[in-house]
């Protein structure tokens, strides 16, 4: 349509709140831009193709900077005729305009002016949680004062239409369309909790935050059934969009001192509700805090475990390594002996046999001695003796090499035994419960939040659906 209708000349205004659902060819079919805020990088993107591709000229870098630095009411306009694009603010109105009046407006103008003239077609309200299904007419185009003292916030529209049917669980009609926005009063509060133990390795910080739809006026929240999960809250923006509508504001949202006990009480919850569990192993001294996994503490512990069972077995063993150096020395040496006597054992032997067979010889020849007879025996004896010391060596090795042994095993057994006990250790790991103190609790939010909602006609019936919600 938009290529056609520049073929002949024709103009064509296209308006949207969702760039991401137009083609980047029909975009770059344009020739006049005029762009406000955009609230997805999506979107963003989206554009930048469409100009880059209208333009020809125009720096993508420059226009980003750009889009990116658009405040409320500030507009791009780009001109594929222009050079470069420029910035303009547009003006505020005289009086806060609700904009054409609609049938369901005189409907309300009557009610106003006390007319019997009831509105037809308008489903009842019911506020379920954070979405309306239905339209209310309490609303009005000034904003009701909130008491001093009680903080306000304005919830982004962070809703696309069809995403705002999603969360309603609605089907969208192709009919439905965007007659406004009306923002309804809840109650936000968010905090921002640290917890903190240095010998436990904790070091935690923690965002509790709660958004009430709905409050009963005695002032009494639950607040584990409100509790918001959603993004940051601290994105809240400080003023409604143009020409938004505003519902009433009841109790306890409109008492100074019902939100101050209310305040109070989120304080205390958020204290009960901020523990962290912490890992502790003291027989090894490691610690570790919610951020450490599983199987990193489990490492930690083994590496300790490992340290401490090797300074043991180090320290239990060294005197049996001196003992065992000291034994294995003397066997050494009685093993020298040993060859030495049985060197000389061999050497006393073959001199008796010498002795023997020249005392034979002199026997047979007439010519026996006294002093012949006299050296046989000596020899005899110091052979004899010879035998004594290679066997008493024997002796001495063998008795050495079973104390090598005995004190060998003493230490395998000293060694198996501090392997168990370190082993079991490794496993002995307890939890540890750390609970912030009341001056570690920091209040970020606390007060009324505008909560947007698209008031949307479809099928003859207008009613609204939330534009703010968690995606």
């Amino acid at each position: 349509m938009l290529r056609q209708a520049r073929a002949f000349g024709v103009g064509l205004i296209l308006s949207t709140q969702n760039p991401s659902d137009v083609d980047y060819k029909g975009l770059s079919n344009a020739g006049t831009w005029l762009i406000g805020k955009l609230q997805t990088e999506q979107d963003k993107n989206r554009l930048l193709d469409g100009l880059e591709t209208a333009s020809g000229g125009a720096s993508r870098s420059v226009i980003d900077k750009l889009l990116s630095s658009l405040g409320k009411r500030v507009f791009v306009m780009h001109n594929v005729h222009a050079k470069e694009p420029i910035l303009f603010q547009t003006r505020w109105t005289m009086n806060f305009l609700a904009g054409p009046l609609t049938r369901n407006r005189i409907l309300e103008l009557n009610q106003l002016a006390n007319s019997n003239v009831k509105p037809v077609g308008v489903v009842p309200h019911t506020a379920v949680a954070l979405s309306r299904g239905a339209y209310k007419s309490d609303v009005n185009a000034t904003k009701p004062p909130v008491p001093v003292g009680i903080k306000e916030y304005y919830l982004p529209q962070n809703f696309s239409l069809p995403e705002a049917y999603k969360a309603a669980q609605k089907t969208m009609p192709a009919e439905a369309m965007i007659e406004g926005v009306v923002y309804r009063p809840s109650l936000v509060a968010s905090a921002q909790v640290r917890v903190l133990d240095r010998k436990l390795g904790v070091d935690s910080e923690i965002i509790r935050a709660a958004l009430v739809a709905t409050l009963q006026k005695r002032g009494s929240v639950r607040w584990d059934d409100y509790a918001y999960g959603g993004h940051s809250l601290e994105s809240v923006e400080t003023a409604p969009v143009p020409s938004a509508r505003f519902g009433t504001i009841d109790s306890p949202l409109n008492d100074a001192k019902l939100m101050t006990a209310l305040q109070k009480d989120f304080a205390d919850w958020v204290l009960r509700n901020s523990s962290v569990k912490a890992r502790a192993n003291t027989a090894l001294k490691v610690f570790a805090g919610p951020d450490v996994s599983q199987a990193e503490f489990m490492r930690a512990c083994a590496d300790a475990a490992r340290d401490a069972r090797d300074k043991e077995i180090t320290k239990q063993t060294t005197p049996l390594d001196r003992q065992l150096k000291t034994l294995e020395d003397k066997l050494a040496r009685e093993e020298r002996e040993l060859r030495e006597d049985e060197s000389e054992l061999s050497h006393r032997k073959v001199e008796e046999a010498g002795t023997h067979l020249e005392n034979v010889t002199g026997l047979f020849g007439g010519k026996r001695s006294v002093r012949r007879l006299s050296s046989s025996l000596t020899k005899r004896r110091q052979t004899e003796q010879a035998k004594s010391d290679v066997e008493e060596s024997i002796e001495a090795i063998a008795l050495f090499k079973q104390q090598i042994a005995d004190v060998e095993k003493r230490k395998a057994d000293v060694v198996a035994e501090i392997n168990n006990k370190w082993g079991n250790v490794v496993n002995d790991i307890t939890e540890v419960t750390v609970s912030p103190k009341k001056t570690d609790v920091f209040i970020n939010l606390f007060g009324v939040a505008w909560m947007p909602y698209y008031s949307v006609k479809a099928g003859g019936v207008l009613f609204e659906l939330p534009a703010f919600g968690v995606q």
